[in-house]
């Protein structure tokens, strides 16, 4: 890890208890992580980093719809809180602050990539390339947004390609 970076993190550092090891570094989070966690040890966890100076704050809303739009691009089923995770890294990459989201999402991770965010996982190998997942019919093979196809009346299933920059 690296001092001059600000780390975004995601409720996984506190959810597999990994929030220690980030204790000295510059760290921010959103209020959705913090609603996230239901564990006590994670509570806890969360509790004695806030002591230690987390700070907790919103992206703007301008961030938060660039991240919304990418999302819709890639495919990726990101919650609102992951959404949010993603804008405050933006919003910080915007203002040229070194930063990197702390999370073993791999959507996150997706979207993070895609934007040439950095993104540091803890608790598994990260992704190696971007995807973008569309929905193809199991039967006729046509690109379909539905679950049913609308030219033959199939179910569709994801699948990914590698996204272009």
């Amino acid at each position: 890890m690296r001092d001059d970076i600000i780390y975004i993190l995601d409720s996984t550092v506190f959810i597999e208890n990994y929030a220690s090891q980030f204790m000295d570094y510059a760290c921010v989070t959103v209020y959705d992580v913090i609603e996230e966690l239901i564990n006590p040890n994670a509570k806890i966890m969360l509790d004695m980093f806030v002591k230690a100076g987390l700070t907790v704050i919103e992206p703007d809303i301008s961030h938060i719809t660039k991240i919304k739009e990418t999302v819709k691009k890639t495919g990726d089923k990101l919650s609102v809180t992951d959404i949010k995770v993603i804008a405050l890294a933006l919003q910080f990459k915007s203002k040229d602050k070194n930063c990197s989201v702390v999370s073993d999402d791999y959507g996150i991770q997706n979207v993070a990539k895609l934007l040439d965010i950095d993104f540091l996982p803890v608790s598994q190998e990260g992704i190696k390339k971007t995807l973008i997942w569309k929905k193809r019919c199991t039967a006729c093979g046509k690109i379909n947004d539905r679950d049913i196809c609308g030219f033959c009346g199939s179910e569709t299933k994801f699948y990914s390609k590698k996204a272009k920059k």
